[in-house]
């Protein structure tokens, strides 16, 4: 069966669930595949697909070959409070997102902050939602059950009445690790690391924190709070002073966002893109290495300042005003809408700017273009059928019916009705908007 795994120019990680030990816990894989389908942050682990044969079920999912940060940590004994602050900043960033669309993960730790890549290169992504809840589907937005690790748990988990905040308790005892070296709560026993937790007592006196600044030590101390009234929430945390003076300078936030404006206001200026090249964009977008996306990471992170993972219409507004487009309310209006594919007219989503980012970069080359006509020929059959198009946007959690995919294909010169052979499908990555030649093909 063909997935994205079969992709030879991109690594992938796959959790492989056996069907026969799931059977009384099936609930538990849906409500975390329907928690992986709604994330979409630069800091998030990304799910792709998933299928399945006689005995599993597979998870197809971003392959972060940096491991993880308690590796790190383990390696290192601690970090530097530079490393610390770039780390946390991503890490708040994340969990706002998280909590922005209602959702809490319960299980912060460094052992689920993966690396994408060794050494600098690596972004953070916050990996292992198994134990993540929507609070939409709780009685009164509450949770009472207490799971998590004992470390860096929340004294209203272990108590049994929490919602999301328990999330930036973790958040906090995360970054006092990262910067000692060590957790703020020990004992010789599960229970006494319990009752250390639940009076909230810990001490930042030792030699490690003489050379930390009070800024770091002050947010740990906002979010150490046994009183989930009295703590810092993410959005919070990320207007802590600590993070203002790591930012980046004005001057590079400018410019990048001129760049990005640029790029959105010639892809408004196109006619309608086909609807199905964009999905192979986006496919082949999941096979770019961390070196080509890190300069659209930053320039999604400068247009979203609230870091909430999407960028409004506001925010877009003003980007194009400081870039210089005069009067452009009108523009930003139609860039969102022919830009977001989440159908909230109001939000640009990460993927759907990276999609647009990425449209006029070199990267569609052969190599890629074939590994994504083998993508979508989930049959092996050397043609790509409607069929095969439903069951590809299925894996991704999208139900399409066969009506919609055909208006997808909608321009696509077909050899065979509802079949797209390797030439056809190279055509359409070469055909300009609208399913026409671009001149410069003719």
């Amino acid at each position: 069966m063909a997935s994205l795994v079969s992709n030879p120019t991109q690594k992938f990680a796959i959790k492989a669930i056996e069907k026969q030990k799931m059977k009384k816990d099936l609930y538990l894989l849906k409500r975390e595949l329907q928690i992986l389908r709604k994330l979409d942050h630069p800091n998030i682990i990304k799910f792709y697909e998933t299928y399945q044969d006689e005995r599993y079920f597979y998870l197809v999912m971003e392959y972060c070959s940096g491991g993880e940060l308690l590796d790190r940590i383990a390696k290192e004994g601690r970090l530097s409070e530079k490393e610390v602050l770039n780390i946390m900043q991503k890490a708040f960033s994340a969990v706002k997102h998280l909590h922005t669309l209602g959702i809490v993960h319960r299980d912060l730790k460094p052992e689920n902050f993966l690396l994408s890549a060794p050494g600098a290169e690596g972004e953070i992504k916050i990996a292992d939602f198994g134990l993540s809840r929507y609070l939409g589907d709780t009685l009164n937005g509450r949770l009472s059950t207490a799971v998590g690790t004992a470390l860096y748990m929340a004294p209203e988990v272990i108590k049994g009445s929490y919602d999301e905040r328990c999330d930036n308790w973790s958040l906090g005892v995360i970054m006092y690790v990262l910067l000692s070296g060590s957790p703020p709560f020990q004992g010789d026993n599960h229970n006494a690391v319990l009752d250390k937790v639940t009076k909230g007592k810990y001490s930042m006196s030792g030699p490690e924190w003489k050379k930390i600044s009070s800024q770091a030590k002050d947010l740990i101390s906002k979010l150490l709070k046994v009183d989930p009234d009295h703590r810092y929430t993410a959005s919070r945390a990320l207007e802590h002073e600590w993070f203002s003076k790591g930012s980046s300078p004005r001057a590079q936030q400018r410019s990048s966002n001129e760049k990005a404006m640029k790029i959105l206001s010639a892809y408004n200026s196109k006619q309608t893109e086909n609807a199905f090249k964009m999905e192979v964009k986006k496919f082949i977008m999941s096979t770019l290495s961390e070196a080509e996306m890190k300069q659209y990471r930053e320039m999604f992170s400068f247009l979203d300042p609230g870091a909430t993972g999407f960028i409004s219409m506001e925010q877009l507004e003003k980007a194009m005003k400081e870039a210089g487009f005069q009067n452009p309310q009108k523009e930003v209006e139609s860039i969102v809408t022919r830009v977001n594919n989440q159908g909230n007219k109001n939000l640009i989503t990460y993927t759907a700017f990276l999609t647009v980012m990425l449209s006029g970069e070199e990267i569609y080359t052969p190599e890629k273009i074939l590994a994504a006509f083998k993508h979508f020929d989930v049959n092996k059959s050397g043609v790509v059928s409607i069929e095969n198009i439903k069951e590809v946007m299925a894996r991704s959690g999208r139900r399409v019916s066969e009506s919609e995919i055909r208006k997808m294909i909608q321009g696509v010169p077909l050899q065979k009705e509802g079949k797209i052979n390797l030439e056809e499908f190279k055509k359409i990555m070469d055909f300009g908007d609208g399913g026409e030649r671009s001149p410069s093909h003719q």
